[in-house]
């Protein structure tokens, strides 16, 4: 991502002041539009992992142990998790397999049966994993017991952009939406704003124009962003066409016959 326009908040900080058209250094205060990029930028990050699409994952091996059921998840960005399967390096012929995942109201429902299963120490024996957050913090229960030590990849959305810590590097996820979030910021931090060679009036209808300039920019990418985030792919035509692309014409040069697949 680096030398993209606006991919680190350094860049983003730049783009923002020049949004609002070179104000005083110091206001908005740096500190300002800071905080200001971190709540509309996981604002952002929220909307786009709220969509059907995985939009920014990340991964770490579990470890289970005999007997532990319980493990803490110790990821500091962790949001929701995707994909849980098993691993094993020591065995280049291993077959992955995805373990389901489900909420600790439902875990009788997708698991019934013993609570820990007497067999091989190196077999994967999970049925199931059950997320469940306790004072704030995620953890896993695995069922059935663990009877031996055996890894699993965890996958999982991130739910803190920077892991909750934002500086000059930090790159906020899907470069579309870029623009959208400086005029966000930008409209935000408008208030603050001053130009010292300027009037008073001339500084309230500075700030008028610029507002209004904004909600219609803002308006525009807002509609475009939520159509992004929708799905990763383009869906094109996934219906096989049994005539020739000049036969779907009237003899108006018509199209006759709709073959949008939505």
């Amino acid at each position: 991502m680096a030398g993209t326009t606006g991919s680190t908040f350094a860049e983003s900080f730049s783009a923002v002041r020049t949004l609002l058209d070179d104000p005083s250094p110091a206001k908005p205060n740096p500190r300002v539009i800071l905080e200001h990029y971190k709540a509309e930028a996981q604002l952002l990050l929220n909307q786009a992992q709220n969509s059907s699409v995985s939009w920014s994952v990340r991964s770490f091996d579990l470890t289970a142990q005999p007997d532990k059921e319980k493990y803490a998840i110790t990821a500091q960005d962790f949001g929701k998790d995707v994909l849980i399967h098993t691993i094993d390096e020591s065995d280049p012929f291993h077959v992955e397999r995805t373990i389901p995942r489900t909420t600790l109201q439902s875990r009788e429902t997708a698991y019934f049966g013993p609570r820990k299963v007497v067999g091989p120490t190196n077999c994967h024996t999970a049925e199931v994993f059950v997320l469940y957050w306790e004072n704030g913090a995620p953890f896993f229960q695995i069922r059935p017991v663990p009877g031996g030590t055996v890894k699993y990849k965890v996958w999982y959305e991130i739910g803190l952009l920077g892991g909750g810590e934002i500086g000059e590097d930090t790159t906020p996820i899907l470069p579309i939406s870029h623009p959208y979030l400086h005029l966000r910021v930008a409209r935000s931090c408008l208030p603050y704003a001053d130009w010292p060679e300027l009037t008073n009036n001339d500084k309230r209808d500075k700030k008028r124009d610029l507002a209004l300039s904004f909600s219609a920019s803002i308006q525009d990418q807002a509609e475009a962003f939520r159509r992004y985030i929708a799905t990763d792919r383009q869906h094109g035509v996934v219906r096989r066409r049994g005539f020739e692309d000049d036969q779907y014409t009237d003899d108006y040069g018509g199209n006759w016959l709709n073959l949008h697949v939505p």
